[in-house]
């Protein structure tokens, strides 16, 4: 597959999963990694609420298109994990 091409093999192959995301910030925080984990959590918020307009409903998941996989998911609360890091230090 060429560099900067969608993998198209399976579903999730293809689709950005929000909580996820969160769960790699708070990780990339808890290393000492706290400007990349600030940029990956703005990313995923600002596509995620700004763009798209998920607010009060958080898919699961999302591809390029903006369609949606299972509304109001529980593991975007992963961001919480990421706050707990920062309040605590």
């Amino acid at each position: 597959m060429a560099a900067k091409q969608i993998d198209r093999t399976c579903m999730q192959s293809s689709e950005v999963w929000t909580g996820t995301t969160y769960g790699v910030a708070a990780a990339m925080f808890q290393e000492g990694l706290f400007d990349e984990a600030w940029q990956t959590a703005y990313g995923i918020f600002r596509v995620t609420y700004q763009d798209y307009g998920y607010w009060f409903q958080t898919p699961e998941a999302w591809d390029e298109n903006g369609g949606y996989r299972a509304i109001s998911y529980m593991r975007p609360l992963a961001v919480q994990i990421l706050a707990l890091g920062y309040r605590t230090g």
